[in-house]
């Protein structure tokens, strides 16, 4: 059986490095690129069945650009919004999400320091409701 591929899209090494550790560690084939312009540059050519995506990249809301990115052009892939904007500005995105779909083009929005158990059943989940 073909293994999951996870696309991690994240600026910060020391949490993509551990970030990749947890998803190879469940059995996932992740793809790893460190900013939204690689990510896009490589969109076409890149074969994934969920998305985890940082919000602030090279910009504020880069994550969401390239959200949006990803569902025009695969509208039935899982994109999971991960950040840590609530520890950095205390502002959280929760109830947009929950209010504004339409301006929030992701399946979950979690923020950074969720136990990794938590990310994998959040995993499951979204690619089971994806079947």
């Amino acid at each position: 059986m073909e293994k999951i591929k996870i696309l991690l899209v994240d600026d910060d090494p020391d949490f993509s490095d551990q970030m990749l550790f947890y998803l190879n560690k469940f059995g996932y084939n992740t793809i790893y690129l460190p900013s939204q312009r690689s990510a896009e540059s490589r969109l076409k050519d890149l074969k994934f069945d969920l998305a985890i995506i940082d919000l602030m990249m090279e910009e504020e809301d880069s994550g969401l650009q390239l959200a949006r990115k990803i569902k025009s052009n695969y509208p039935d892939i899982p994109i999971i919004l991960l950040t840590a904007i609530t520890n950095e500005t205390g502002y959280s995105l929760s109830n947009e999400f929950d209010n504004s779909p339409e301006l929030m083009p992701i399946d979950k929005y979690c923020e950074k320091g969720i136990r990794p158990e938590v990310l994998n059943k959040i995993i499951q989940q979204l690619l089971t409701n994806k079947k």
